[in-house]
Parts: C-alpha cells; structure tokens; sequence
C-alpha cells in the first residue's frame, strides 16, 4: 500500500477536478509528463489469472526523440502525482516488464508505443517447484513466500 500526506488525502476528498501528473522510472532514470506523448493506461486483464488474481496490463506512448530509450526486458515503475502545496506527490502505480512484442517504435514520430505490458506477475508463469519438505504441513503464506524468494519478489503484508 502506498502511503500518502494527509494534504494528498485532503486535497482528493475537497476537490472536484485534478490534473494527475505522470512519470516512469527506468534503470533509476525519470522519464516526467514532458516526454510521456499519452498518459500510462493501467487496466486490469480478465483474460490471465495467476493465483487467482488477475493481472495488471499498461499501455502508453513515449518520446524517443534521440532514439537511445531501451525499454525492452527493463523494469517500467509508473507513477502517477498530484500537485499537493506547490509539488508534485507521486504514488507508485506498478511496475511492468516490456516484451519485444509488447513494443513499437517508430522512428519518423520518434515515439515508442508499450501495449498490453504485463506487469511483474508474469515472472509467475513458470512452473513452481518448491523446496519445501512435504512431510509437515505448510502454511499457504509459507508456500506465497516460498514462490516470491525464488522469483526474487518481495511480499508485502498488511495487516489490520
């Protein structure tokens, strides 16, 4: 869960229109609203479920305008801000993975186009193999934390 001021919390509940900045990080590199060409999409697929749950998807355009931006394989952090007391406060959206086939460039436009994105619940697709001795009962959130320490994935837990 992403934490936010109460002046973020504050400003949602009094007022009737905002302007959502955006921003991806990649390799630690921000990329701000002035070279994203089409605000990030998130949707939710109904068409993978992985656990039960069903995948985050993202699509967006960027300026490439000097044709270096490496998005493929590369972890694509979104975010998106509100202006709270004359800066931008950012709440991380997800993060995504791009795949060759999930990337169009397009050289005369200078802009790379990400479709249907997974985000990290893809590194889930392969088979689970588990560790654990079988000979005593496990706990499901045993078996949760075994499948993200071999996806080198963190699980957070929330309790209330």
């Amino acid at each position: 869960m992403n934490a936010v001021s109460s002046n973020y919390k504050d400003l949602i509940n009094t007022t009737l229109s905002l302007t959502p900045k955006f921003k991806i990080v990649v390799d630690g590199v921000e990329y701000l609203g002035n070279v994203i060409k089409s605000y990030p999409k998130i949707s939710h697929s109904n068409t993978k479920f992985i656990g039960g749950f069903p995948t985050k998807t993202l699509n967006m355009e960027i300026y490439d305008l000097e044709n270096t931006l490496d998005l493929e394989n590369k972890e694509i952090e979104v975010y998106k801000g509100l202006v709270v007391n004359n800066t931008i406060e950012y709440v991380k959206q997800g993060v995504f993975i791009a795949k060759s086939d999930n990337i169009t460039t397009n050289i005369s436009s200078k802009t790379i186009s990400l479709s249907n994105v997974q985000d990290r619940t893809q590194l889930l697709n392969d088979k689970y193999e588990s560790s654990l001795d079988w000979s005593t009962n496990h706990t499901g959130l045993e078996i949760v934390q075994e499948i993200c320490t071999k996806m080198n994935l963190i699980l957070h837990i929330h309790y209330r």
